[in-house]
């Protein structure tokens, strides 16, 4: 990727409402928290392609994921700081430790 990175946000206005009639999905829709609450990783709907993992102990961001489609699902290891990611529509897992990240 070209430097700077720019994270993609997705218009809310444009964003298709989760069932008809009702309000689109905004805030923070999935948080994960690693074994011994050191990290912790977030998706918001505003940009639903990206995780961002939090440093609970610096308390800082500590990496951003861009990923190509939707996340639809966080998970870390109940022993590791390893976090595993899903996309929608993807048949891969995305990996993330704090020596960085690969793709299964």
């Amino acid at each position: 990727m070209a430097r700077p990175y720019e994270i993609p946000v997705l218009n809310m206005n444009q964003q298709a409402p989760s069932a008809v009639g009702s309000m689109p999905n905004r805030g923070v829709s999935l948080i994960a928290v690693s074994f011994d609450s050191r990290y912790a990783a977030s998706k918001d709907e505003a940009s639903p392609q990206i995780v961002w993992i939090w440093d609970l102990v610096e308390l800082s961001l500590n990496s951003v994921l861009v990923q190509q489609a939707i996340v639809s699902d966080l998970a870390w290891c109940p022993h590791t700081h390893n976090l595993n990611v899903s996309c929608a529509g993807q048949s891969k897992l995305y990996l993330w430790s704090p020596k960085g990240a690969s793709v299964c």
